[in-house]
């Protein structure tokens, strides 16, 4: 809305230019609807006013990353000395809504409503366009419209600038039909999205809650199965078997199972145990965007090799044999918080290099299976000794020696095989029930979007048709733009 710009023209030309021509109009909405130019019933980047406050005093600041998309909300508010943000950043009032205007933050939902702010005022990053809302606008009702993946969609359309910095124009919000229904109809559509989203979020905690056990209970399963206990019912089918002479270990394993260093277990050839190559052997001047694929920390956490591909030149890659790996090479992270992820370089792919806070193992084939290896060191038992070994104050880290010294139980081959097949069968119909409920929670969130697209067609059965046109509501605000 712009009053100055408005000086001189009559309610019956500021009414014609505010609303949306038939032909242009969407979708069809309630007889006592109207469509209009959101710039016409919406302030977009309103002016900063004169502030009498000294430089060292404390005002609020809203970055970029300050702004929760998920969640639509500001999640930490800052304090900023006034003098140092007062210019050269966007200002905006308490119930302002800020709506990010640069890729990927607009099409990620940074939005939320201004709450909470010091002396009702703030500033915030430069990439917010700032929407205040009219007496005749209901501010959640707005703010839902903007949260809405319909309108993310066409405001992405019309993005411009280079490539990693395009930005929303403000002439599209300025210019975008804005379905405007009679006050008290946006209340009552607002608190039902209200209502309903909470609901929906109440299921998607439970639904979290479940997802955040699977870890738990994983570890739990590795856990019963390195004392023998999964294993319980095989070992009464196979009582024959020839007893070790070792008495019980730690009266945590069976008989049968040796306590084993890792050393004892890795190939018996050079390199079947070794880190990756120092920071002089290896550098950032030596990757390539083909060639020999290097992996990663991160890679073996995400269990995704084709994360963030880099390379190195097959010529390179000969000085590195040593570091070299192959499909089914265990291959465990020496750094993180705590260290001691781990898992199996997967078959099918080319043979690569690791990278300096990773540790690759061959085991010897005659002695465990890799799959129960592999096992074993995610075991709580494995990663209790990590967490004991771990050194470091930013991040923690253990050494190939320490690691070569930590301690597995090993039954006999015959065992190993039941073990795995007992914790392969655990994990897959975990893993199936954790995909599950991951569809369940990507359903609520086309629910939510469902309910938002029904909301403003006026299709959440909350529209009273008896209600005085929303044209009312409009003239009223541009009578406003008149005085």
């Amino acid at each position: 809305m712009n009053k100055v710009k408005n000086k001189g023209k009559s309610l019956e030309e500021l009414l014609e230019e505010a609303l949306i021509p038939v032909e242009e109009q969407p979708y069809e909405v309630p007889g006592n609807w109207v469509w209009v130019k959101l710039g016409n019933i919406v302030t977009i980047g309103p002016s900063k006013p004169k502030l009498n406050y000294l430089d060292n005093e404390s005002t609020s600041f809203v970055s970029m990353s300050a702004v929760s998309p998920e969640k639509g909300e500001i999640t930490a508010i800052e304090q900023r000395e006034f003098g140092k943000v007062k210019k050269g950043y966007t200002y905006f009032e308490e119930g302002d809504i800020l709506f990010a205007k640069i890729t990927p933050c607009m099409e990620n939902g940074n939005t939320a409503i201004a709450q909470n702010l010091l002396n009702d005022f703030g500033f915030g990053s430069t990439e917010f366009f700032v929407l205040r809302s009219s007496e005749q606008i209901n501010r959640k009702f707005l703010y839902y419209l903007l949260r809405s993946e319909n309108f993310r969609k066409k405001a992405k359309s019309v993005m411009s600038g280079a490539v990693g910095q395009q930005r929303v124009p403000k002439s599209f919000l300025e210019n975008y039909p804005f379905m405007l229904p009679p006050l008290a109809e946006q209340e009552r559509i607002a608190n039902k999205i209200e209502s309903l989203f909470a609901k929906i979020d109440e299921a998607k905690q439970l639904i979290d809650e479940a997802k955040e056990s699977f870890e738990l209970r994983r570890a739990a399963i590795l856990d019963k199965a390195f004392r023998g206990e999964l294993t319980q019912d095989w070992h009464q089918k196979h009582a024959n078997l020839e007893s070790d002479s070792q008495q019980k270990l730690n009266d945590i394993a069976p008989l049968q199972w040796k306590l084993v260093d890792i050393e004892s277990i890795a190939k018996k050839e050079k390199y079947s145990m070794a880190i990756g190559p120092f920071g002089s052997n290896l550098k950032v001047t030596d990757y390539r965007s083909s060639g020999v694929p290097l992996v990663f920390v991160r890679n073996i956490r995400s269990f995704n090799y084709d994360l963030e591909q880099k390379f190195v030149s097959t010529e390179k890659a000969k000085t590195l044999l040593p570091h070299s790996i192959e499909p089914n090479d265990i291959l465990i992270t020496k750094m993180g918080d705590p260290p001691g992820d781990a898992d199996i370089y997967p078959a099918g792919l080319p043979k690569a290099i690791i990278t300096s806070d990773c540790i690759k193992l061959k085991v010897d084939k005659e002695l465990i299976i890799n799959e129960f290896a592999l096992y074993a060191i995610q075991s709580p038992f494995f990663q209790k000794q990590v967490r004991e070994k771990s050194k470091g104050v930013a991040q923690q880290k253990i050494s190939l020696d320490s690691f070569k010294k930590m301690k597995i139980y090993l039954p006999p081959i015959s065992e190993q095989l039941e073990v795995v097949k007992l914790l392969r069968n655990s994990f897959e119909s975990m893993q199936q029930e954790n995909d599950l409920l991951q569809q369940t929670s990507e359903r609520m969130n086309a629910l939510k979007q469902s309910i938002l697209q029904k909301a403003f067609r006026g299709e959440l059965d909350t529209n009273d048709p008896t209600e005085e046109s929303a044209i009312e509501l409009l003239k009223e605000n541009l009578k406003k733009q008149l005085n």
